[in-house]
């Protein structure tokens, strides 16, 4: 049975409990608020950034959580570092699980019909990692311009 299946099968609601409650406080109180200061004060931030992300990324199991765990723990460590705090750090890890579940509905609102979001969910990871190059780069390119204002 395929993950996707297995999630279908489970309690919807202790599911949307355990995704959106549980797992981002939990993971980011331990991979943000404890590993990842404890490492910058003892390794500096290099170190306690990728080694955080790092740890985050694997101890989540499965190959496409991986390869969207570690630039989310990179990108919500950077977080915790510029604001201080470890609560944005989580907002963002909910945000980053919940939006998988708005997709559909938005999709079906869009027109989208079930065959057609079904194709987007089965395209190639490389497909998904030039958004994820394309969002970073947008990033700087905003950030940089935003500071020569």
């Amino acid at each position: 049975m395929q993950l996707s299946e297995q999630l279908r099968a489970t309690n919807q609601f202790s599911l949307a409990i355990a995704m959106l409650l549980v797992g981002p406080v939990a993971e980011e109180m331990f991979f943000r608020g404890l590993v990842f200061r404890a490492w910058h004060q003892r390794y500096g931030f290099a170190i306690a950034l990728v080694g955080s992300a790092s740890l985050f990324a694997i101890l989540h199991l499965l190959s496409w959580q991986v390869l969207v765990a570690l630039p989310l723990g990179l990108l919500l460590g950077w977080i915790v570092l510029k604001t201080g705090s470890v609560m944005p750090a989580i907002l963002g890890h909910f945000g980053a699980n919940i939006a998988p579940r708005l997709m559909d509905p938005i999709l079906a609102i869009a027109g989208y019909s079930d065959s057609q979001i079904e194709a987007m969910v089965r395209a190639p990871i490389w497909i998904t990692c030039l958004g994820f190059i394309l969002l970073v780069a947008g990033i700087a390119v905003t950030s940089n311009y935003n500071r020569s204002r």
